[in-house]
């Protein structure tokens, strides 16, 4: 069998570029605080959360447009009768290594602190499920120096925010998700 267009995976690229400038940005604010006298721990966690936010969702949508791969795929194929692609996609984000001790996957997390970054100032009864899985994670969003995406960031990539690892991350769960995909289905 030749290789299907669902087999190439156009978005890593972009998704490494974006984490790139992402993690220069952060070796830029860390090493602010040297540079200006009242630039302390406090404003070196405010910046890096709101870089951390914008690197969940640049996973966030390679992520999306993964299950839109996918979904496309089914649906061509003739596969997922009666599944709609809010079913596929929670179906997809559960496929995906387990955070033990964590009761979620990886891309589940990503998913949640890229929400949590794009809807913090709205009520939380607006985004119960990604404020049910922080939670979950450890993360009190009640506390103002909590710090949700430094904190997701910590449990994926290390305390040192290694954020290429967010890459690997989606990139192996894209390619596992689209072997199992091409297996289990026709076409």
């Amino acid at each position: 069998m030749g290789l299907k267009v669902i087999e190439i995976d156009w978005y890593l690229d972009p998704l490494r570029d974006v984490i790139s400038g992402v993690e220069h940005g952060l070796k830029q604010v860390s090493a602010r605080p040297d540079e200006v006298e009242w630039f302390d721990g406090n404003f070196v966690m405010d910046h890096s959360e709101w870089l951390l936010g914008v690197a969940f969702v640049a996973a966030q949508a390679y992520v999306e447009r993964a299950v839109g791969d996918i979904c496309r795929h089914l649906m061509a194929s003739g596969g997922a009768p009666g599944e709609n692609r809010k079913t596929l996609r929670t179906k997809c984000l559960a496929r995906d290594v387990r955070l033990d001790p964590l009761p979620m996957t990886r891309v589940e997390l990503i998913n949640a602190a890229a929400n949590y970054y794009k809807h913090h100032d709205g009520p939380q009864d607006l985004w119960p499920d990604t404020a049910q899985t922080l939670r979950k994670a450890g993360i009190n969003l009640e506390d103002p120096y909590a710090y949700p995406c430094a904190h997701a960031a910590s449990l994926l990539c290390g305390n040192e925010w290694n954020l290429h690892m967010l890459c690997d991350i989606v990139k192996d769960w894209r390619a596992q998700l689209v072997r199992s995909t091409l297996s289990s289905r026709p076409g």
